[in-house]
């Protein structure tokens, strides 16, 4: 059971002038913003909180991002290792490859959320908590646990563990 296993932490996966770097680097690709949900996407005023770029689109991430790509990949099998979770991970693939821009607001509140068709999912946090979203997990019991990320930092998890962006406002 997914709820059962570990989220691993690998602070500093990603350094800061490498962080401003991608995110200039995926604004430059002028891809198509979505809301998945516009009742948590979107603010009263019909204004966007919360979009999602699928830069797997075109094979975007795979051609312009191979070092990234193989940066993820040995970080998925690290964790797989560190935490024994047993997946078979000798040939992974991308099945998804997101970029997500919260604004103040934004959230994914939904406790029971997972990564359907996924194997393992690895979270980079690119910009600062902007309202102070927290990203949780629900572990077994059905307690949710705060997770530490900071920008730079990568969380993996087995991709059907329950997780969430919460918004909850730091004083």
């Amino acid at each position: 059971m997914a709820q059962r296993t570990e989220v691993y932490r690998k602070a500093g996966f990603l350094t800061a002038p490498r962080v401003a770097k991608l995110i200039k680097r995926f604004e430059e690709l002028g891809m198509q913003p979505y809301t998945n949900n516009s009742d948590v996407d979107l603010d009263r005023e019909g204004d966007w909180i919360h979009v999602t770029r699928y830069l797997q689109e075109r094979d975007v991430f795979r051609r312009l991002f191979p070092k990234l790509r193989a940066s993820i990949l040995a970080l998925a099998r690290e964790a797989n290792a560190a935490h024994a979770w047993g997946l078979d991970l000798s040939a992974p693939s991308f099945r998804c490859a997101e970029y997500h821009h919260y604004r103040p607001g934004g959230c994914l509140p939904e406790q029971e959320h997972y990564d359907k068709g996924s194997a393992v999912t690895v979270d980079v946090m690119l910009e600062p908590a902007l309202g102070g979203g927290e990203f949780q997990t629900l572990e077994e019991g059905g307690g949710l646990r705060v997770h530490d990320f900071a920008i730079g930092d990568a969380v993996v998890f087995v991709a059907h563990k329950y997780h969430m962006v919460t918004l909850n406002p730091k004083p």
